[in-house]
């Protein structure tokens, strides 16, 4: 036999027997090569902050930007991969909630969290990622990984959503309200082996791998409403 071990693997059918000739014949089909960016074009991120049942801030992330940073370049190396900043002007309803969450985190309060929704754009398929919440928009990449239940550590992917808020002074090159604050998500992912996935071209290469594993489990949108 070519294949020596093929007949425990493959069960004797007629589709069995097609496989193996695909085999011997080199037929199978090669995939094609994607870059990474490309890759996670096709995924955004719904990200919703909360204390308990109460929604307190939600903002929505892609890789549609030129760099995946919305501030700049980090000074020293960082596992975050995405991030996305937003500005809240004075009389915003949002602000006295945006505040609290970082007070909380800060004061290590316990009583906030995050849920996150990856969307495959091209499917239309959603997936529930376990997600940690954290204080500072980036998370290095020597930071220890956020404590969590034996469910969410056992996960192919896990998400970690790193929090910020910075009061903006107007200026030349800042032409906001005075008393505007800006908050900031960043995204950042560990791997099966809760080691974060690091944010620059290997890290993005990983994580559209495994979210395009994880999306075997998803549900498409149409059947999800």
């Amino acid at each position: 036999h070519r294949y020596p071990g093929a007949r425990e693997c493959l069960a004797g059918s007629a589709a069995s027997r097609g496989v193996l000739r695909a085999v011997i014949r080199q037929e199978a089909p090669r995939p094609p090569a994607v870059a990474a960016a490309d890759r996670l074009g096709l995924w955004s991120f719904f990200v919703d902050v909360r204390r308990e049942s109460k929604s307190l801030w939600r903002a929505a992330l892609s890789a549609s930007r030129t760099s995946l940073y919305a501030g700049p370049p980090p000074a020293v190396a960082t596992a975050t991969l995405f991030e996305r900043s937003d500005v809240i002007t004075p009389g915003d309803r949002r602000r006295l909630g945006a505040a609290g969450v970082a007070a909380a985190l800060s004061a290590q309060a316990g009583s906030h969290g995050a849920l996150v929704t990856a969307v495959h754009s091209a499917s239309g398929r959603t997936v529930a990622l376990p997600a940690s919440l954290v204080l500072g928009n980036r998370v290095p990449l020597t930071a220890a990984a956020p404590k969590a239940d034996h469910n969410a550590t056992a996960a192919a992917l896990r998400v970690v959503v790193g929090y910020g808020v910075r009061t903006l002074a107007p200026g030349p090159k800042m032409m906001v309200q005075q008393g505007s604050i800006e908050v900031t998500l960043g995204l950042a992912f560990l791997g099966p082996d809760s080691l974060w996935l690091p944010g620059d071209g290997p890290g993005g290469v990983m994580l559209a791998a495994l979210l395009e594993s994880c999306m075997a489990w998803a549900v498409p949108l149409s059947e999800g409403l």
